[in-house]
């Protein structure tokens, strides 16, 4: 007990900074804690030594030890206490080290400056040098070993007289602050600290003009010693919340590199040029060499005042390879960039990249706001937004497709654009592609100055196409001209797609524009939800219009107005053609038409011998001159099929008519 009596006195006592009363810890170890370490330390578990629970007879004996020669009960109590006192002192000897640890410390290490390293001409190792500096805190350790590795300014530090070599100790990221960027919103230019452009390359190789900012000279700094290997334990680069004014391209060129910011971090371009550019390029061979695995993530990149690139767009990335870009925001003031002639996109990914873009928002620019053009094989653009794109050229889309294979967006939204809010279309030009195995899925795309989502071809004459695209689950809302607007597409599925109050029609097959052949075939649309589209066309609205196209299924849906006395939508589907190519292989089946003025509008002009139709519709097909406005027979090639679902009566088209061949 009397160890008791001790440990009651010495409670509460200090005997150092981190001292911690024995009492204290055992209380922070837990009765549980306190038994375990006491097996542990006194060799054995619970109960009398040489016994554990697992070997116990009972209970009882487990916590009063075995019975004596005289059959009664010896207990254990007075050896556990022995136990608890034997982890008091432990407890305390360990205080004791840690204070003897924590005093040695103190006596090595020193508060200096980065100046003050720089001018050490007896170093110490195994002495703490901890940098005061502001922005550039942190500990760093003399390495004797090293005599070649280059000042840095951020994990290396050279004193020019001994050319001893101090190392940063970190471990989870590099920090732009660290290698001088400032993030204060306010020019620092590298003037203010050197007088000549050679002082400064001593520490900052890649510097070009004593005029460059200091923001973009840390934040390149940083790139470059992860690139270098020089003192970099990692492969993350963190630029913390702040306003960073950037004058030349950050390259972020990098395999396996990570440029992270915060919700508050912002690159602010001063220059005519990309904010952040991939394009690394072969001497020899003059094509692009990837950058793998490579994430940008958590900032804005930033064009408000009057600066930014005339190609590209303020993040542009040629060739990275199984790239991330996460949370990235693109915002840019059109207005003064266009009376400077600059017009640029917002996010453009070309060149063999892949990847995913995800959670991106680019806002402002005068050309596509996220732009993916070819060679791109493999790209997933999700949660993203383009919004508020103008600029001098007209009609510029939110999103750009043009030329890619093997890109999905998902739950994208695209509006209050001046063209579409989507484009999928060819690549144009001498090397001219196609775009390839494209799904749209779950997107938005609304009041949009053009189409909701157009479809078409820059290489009519070289006979490309879009081949491959679903469009799932998306709408298409409030657009000045068309939901969707189809001018060239090969196997093209539509299912699921709402639209509504677009100002001429829900879906518009177009073949109108291609001269030498039929751009627009194989199409199937599925349960298509169209209403009160085409206010803007009068009697040529629709909820779906098909012209010059082949293999055109519609199946099962709805098509209506919602207001029968004001219909928007003049007709449920409509068919125009132009001489040559009318539609042929057309299927419309299960879909409920109703409150137009014309359910089914298809001109007798459009229809010429060869294919055939499969319709569905409530009434039948044949003529009716004794109702005003007289009803005229439903056009369509002879061998074409259609029942009337009101009846179950099927009809043939035959030279002399439709003739009804079953009766329900």
């Amino acid at each position: 007990m009397s160890n008791q009596k001790e440990s009651r006195q010495e409670e509460g006592k200090t005997t150092g900074a981190a001292q911690v009363s024995r009492r204290a810890a055992i209380a922070a170890l837990g009765i549980a804690g306190v038994a375990m370490a006491a097996g542990k330390w006194a060799g054995h578990a619970y109960g009398a030594p040489g016994h554990s629970p697992g070997h116990s007879s009972s209970v009882t004996g487990a916590t009063y030890g075995a019975s004596n020669a005289q059959g009664g009960w010896q207990p254990a109590v007075g050896q556990l206490q022995q136990q608890v006192d034997q982890v008091e002192q432990q407890v305390e000897q360990l205080g004791q080290q840690l204070e003897a640890v924590e005093q040695t410390a103190l006596h090595h290490c020193d508060t200096v400056s980065l100046a003050d390293l720089r001018a050490m001409a007896n170093p110490q190792e195994h002495h703490l040098y901890f940098v005061h500096d502001y922005g550039m805190e942190g500990p760093f350790l003399y390495d004797p070993s090293d005599t070649a590795s280059p000042d840095n300014a951020g994990t290396i530090v050279v004193c020019e007289a001994s050319g001893a070599r101090f190392k940063r100790v970190y471990k989870d990221q590099l920090d732009v602050k660290w290698f001088g960027a400032v993030g204060d919103g306010s020019s620092h230019k590298l003037s203010e600290k050197y007088a000549t452009l050679a002082d400064a390359r001593k520490f900052y190789p890649h510097a070009q003009s004593l005029d460059d900012e200091m923001d973009w000279v840390g934040i390149q700094a940083a790139i470059q010693c992860v690139k270098n290997g020089a003192n970099a334990r990692t492969t993350v680069v963190n630029m913390p919340r702040g306003k960073y004014l950037i004058n030349r391209n950050i390259r972020p060129e990098v395999d396996r590199l990570t440029l992270q910011g915060t919700a508050d971090t912002v690159l602010a371009t001063r220059f005519d040029s990309q904010v952040i550019i991939v394009s690394v390029i072969d001497s020899v061979t003059r094509k692009y060499v990837p950058v793998k695995n490579l994430i940008l993530r958590d900032f804005t990149a930033e064009c408000m005042d009057g600066f930014g690139p005339s190609q590209g767009g303020p993040v542009t990335l040629n060739c990275a390879v199984d790239c991330l870009l996460d949370n990235v925001t693109v915002r840019m003031n059109p207005e003064p960039l266009i009376a400077r002639g600059i017009i640029s996109n917002g996010i453009a990914l070309s060149n063999g990249s892949s990847g995913v873009v995800r959670n991106c928002l680019v806002d402002g620019s005068a050309k596509p706001g996220i732009y993916l053009s070819g060679n791109i094989d493999s790209m997933r653009v999700e949660g993203c937004e383009a919004r508020n794109v103008k600029g001098p050229l007209g009609t510029q889309p939110g999103f750009l497709i043009a030329g890619p294979k093997n890109v999905v967006l998902v739950g994208c939204q695209g509006h209050h654009n001046q063209g579409a809010g989507l484009v999928i279309n060819t690549q144009d030009g001498a090397n001219a592609l196609e775009s390839q195995d494209v799904e749209i899925i779950g997107c938005q795309f609304y009041n949009n100055g053009l189409h909701g989502i157009s479809l078409g071809s820059l290489s009519d004459s070289l006979g490309l196409t879009n081949r491959h695209i679903k469009i799932i689950g998306c709408s298409t809302n409030y657009n000045t001209s068309d939901g969707i607007n189809m001018t060239s597409g090969i196997q093209v599925v539509i299912a699921d797609h709402t639209a509504h109050h677009n100002g001429s029609t829900g879906i518009y097959l177009n073949g109108t524009g291609n001269s030498s052949r039929y751009f627009i075939s194989h199409i199937k649309i599925f349960n298509p939800h169209l209403y009160d589209n085409g206010a803007s066309l009068g009697i040529y609205g629709a909820g779906i219009m098909i012209r010059s196209a082949t293999y055109v299924t519609v199946k099962g849906g709805e098509i209506y107005n919602t207001d029968a006395a004001n219909k928007k939508q003049f007709a449920g589907i409509r068919t125009l053609d132009r001489t040559g190519f009318p539609t042929k292989q057309l299927v419309i089946h299960d879909v409920r038409i109703h409150d137009h003025t014309s359910e089914y509008l298809v001109e007798t002009g459009a229809v010429q011998s060869g294919g055939y139709f499969s319709i569905q519709a409530a009434g039948d097909p044949l003529p009716d001159l004794t109702v005003t406005p007289n009803k005229p027979e439903f056009p369509a090639p002879l061998g074409s099929l259609y029942t009337d679902v009101n009846t179950g009566i099927l009809y043939t088209k035959t030279t002399g008519g439709w003739k009804a061949l079953a009766f329900a």
